[in-house]
């Protein structure tokens, strides 16, 4: 009777270890799947921005690497409230999959289509009468060939943004219906465009910042009639017009849930602003080019450990919906191991090519020395910032927006702006690049504490 108990327990704990090792296995394949192809997505998302500067570096030097880091908070505006939009109504949406109740998933997703369009309708109307006021506080003067290089590109960008704004508001609705692949292969297909429409536009015509500005419109144009033409052709999840009733309580819910990601990207555009004033007080134009090449090559790096958090957002959505916590726990454990690696392996790719970053975006002698050395000063942020990032996601990603809100904007409007207040006047041009670490190392033990209250789950 005894052999035949501890037989039954055996076999129980064999099967047990079997199904959770499959259980295991199949976490590590979904992880890979949606975080991979959200990460390349993201660096795909910063190329179009990174591309930009680089051309324009070449073609017109200083004054263009200026006027493109001072536009650069407009066009965070559209893509900013697109992404949180978008994720805003992605998370919804993947909760409510989680819960099997895919009606009101696909009401949300219609529902956030019809915010995406205000949001356009809010570029081409109110910052197209704004924008002279906004390029001089972002740093440009009147009259000067930066602000007039600022003003071309501006008034392109706002009639032509709503492609941008559909295709950056689709992307996470693709990786939360399953299609982490294809919303990956879109980035592509837009990105190779841009490239080769910069290289006309801005090299060959010498159509300067404009040039740039026209070449991401066409490129964000094809992604959002490839994701368009997916989500109506899709039998699995299709888009039908009947799903286009707007419901109050669909779009607040969408909004509550959009705060912590339109914070986080447009964090960016504030952190931007404060930044180049300082840059401008003490350095001058050449600090100021400096600090848009360190933006613009950072882009890339940062958007990369950014993808970790996003891409396993609909993972802790979907999961915490089904109330599966240890899918949760496997899920966040994962990420924390990649952010690390990833994160120190950016940090010296950086240090290694410091003394290049600025000569590949056609940047002075002068401006290229400043970049070496705030490379040095700054490039340790990257697995910081992936970790601080992490926790802003999945905190959004279960609801806990509170916490997740207070990091975000915690680092645009107040530790930011302190630390440059204060490095400055002990470190000099030092200490604005000194800065960027020590504002994430801030935040690390903010969300530190923060994650200790939700070990339940994270």
């Amino acid at each position: 009777m005894c052999c035949n108990v501890n037989q039954y327990y055996r076999s129980c704990c064999d099967f047990y270890l079997e199904r959770r090792n499959k259980c295991v296995g199949r976490n590590k394949q979904l992880f890979a799947k949606y975080v991979l192809t959200t990460m390349v997505s993201s660096v795909l998302s910063s190329i179009y921005v990174s591309v930009d500067g680089i051309f324009i570096g070449q073609a017109v030097g200083d004054n263009g690497l200026t006027a493109v880091n001072i536009i650069w908070p407009i066009e965070a505006i559209a893509t900013s409230l697109a992404r949180g939009i978008g994720i805003g109504g992605a998370i919804c949406m993947s909760t409510l999959f989680g819960k099997d109740d895919k009606e009101n998933a696909y009401q949300f997703r219609a529902n956030a289509i019809c915010m995406l369009l205000s949001v356009y309708l809010f570029m081409a109307v109110v910052i197209r009468n704004l924008y002279p006021f906004l390029l001089v506080f972002f740093g440009a003067t009147k009259g000067t060939e930066i602000y007039r290089m600022s003003e071309d590109y501006t008034r392109l960008y706002v009639t032509g943004c709503l492609f941008q704004i559909l295709g950056v508001g689709f992307q996470p609705f693709l990786r939360n219906a399953n299609k982490p692949i294809q919303a990956m292969l879109y980035q592509i297909t837009g990105c190779i465009t841009n490239i080769i429409l910069d290289y006309i536009f801005v090299i060959k015509w010498n159509w300067e910042v404009k040039g740039a500005g026209l070449a991401t419109i066409i490129g964000q144009s094809f992604v959002c009639i490839l994701v368009l033409t997916t989500f109506f052709r899709d039998k699995a999840d299709p888009l039908r017009w009947d799903q286009f009733r707007l419901k109050g309580k669909k779009m607040l819910d969408i909004i509550s849930y959009s705060i912590t990601p339109t914070g986080l990207n447009m964090s960016n555009s504030v952190i931007i602003i404060f930044y180049n004033r300082v840059c401008l007080l003490y350095g001058g134009v050449t600090a100021a080019a400096a600090y848009s090449v360190v933006n613009y090559s950072y882009a890339a790096g940062t958007l990369f450990v950014n993808g970790i958090g996003e891409g396993i957002q609909p993972l802790i959505s979907f999961n915490y919906g089904k109330k599966d916590e240890t899918a949760v726990k496997e899920y966040m454990k994962l990420a924390k191991k990649v952010i690390l690696v990833i994160g120190v392996g950016i940090t010296v790719i950086f240090l290694a090519t410091r003394n290049y970053v600025g000569v590949l975006f056609g940047a002075s002698e002068d401006a290229n020395t400043i970049v070496a050395q705030a490379i040095i000063l700054s490039a340790f942020m990257f697995p910081l910032k992936g970790f601080v990032r992490l926790y802003m996601s999945s905190f959004n990603a279960i609801g806990r927006n509170l916490n997740s809100n207070l990091l975000v904007y915690s680092e645009a409007l107040v530790f930011t702006p302190l630390a440059l207040m204060i490095l400055p006047k002990f470190f000099g041009m030092d200490g604005i690049w000194i800065s960027f670490t020590a504002v994430q190392i801030i935040l690390m033990i903010i969300a530190a504490a923060f994650g200790k209250k939700f070990k339940d789950l994270l």
